[in-house]
């Protein structure tokens, strides 16, 4: 097999536009693209500020609010039913149970963090011991109680 001969020098120039065309259009695709990033979104959302509840905005969720949670040991967590309802915009109507977890503290408690998994159809309850616990360190472990919960009824009843 004899090597390919070179083309020409008459089709030299034909190469070099070639080229030139080719870097244009590289280039020209690379602006589009950094164009396209900072152009903003066709319709923009107005940010309102919510108003700070008051106890107007509280009142008939009393009963809910003072529950005390009967919190039962379920394999390493504890493990609760909490009573909402169904419409806080009508608290004295139906009401739901939401299956709560949690793990204590270790140490020094200054608070608790609530576990929402996002979904759909993610359970809370599994994202306690499966995500949060095993991810966020034996600091936030020791000085937050973690609360998991099913916000989906995805998961099975408190045991």
């Amino acid at each position: 097999m004899t090597p390919a001969s070179p083309l020409p020098s008459s089709s030299a120039p034909a190469r070099r536009a070639a080229r030139r065309g080719g870097r244009v259009a590289a280039l020209a695709a690379v602006a589009a693209l950094v164009l396209a990033g900072c152009v903003g979104p066709k319709e923009q959302t107005e940010v309102t500020e919510q108003p700070t509840p008051t106890a107007a905005d509280v009142r008939g969720l009393d009963a809910i609010y003072d529950q005390d949670l009967d919190w039962q040991p379920c394999g390493d967590l504890e493990c609760a039913t909490l009573v909402v309802p169904l419409d806080y915009g009508e608290p004295d109507g139906d009401t739901i149970e939401v299956a709560v977890n949690r793990h204590r503290a270790t140490g020094d408690r200054i608070g608790s963090l609530l576990i929402n998994p996002g979904g759909p159809g993610a359970s809370g309850l599994d994202a306690l011991s499966g995500i949060a616990l095993p991810r966020f360190g034996e600091e936030v472990v020791a000085r937050y109680d973690l609360v998991g919960f099913d916000p989906a009824a995805s998961g099975p009843p408190p045991r």
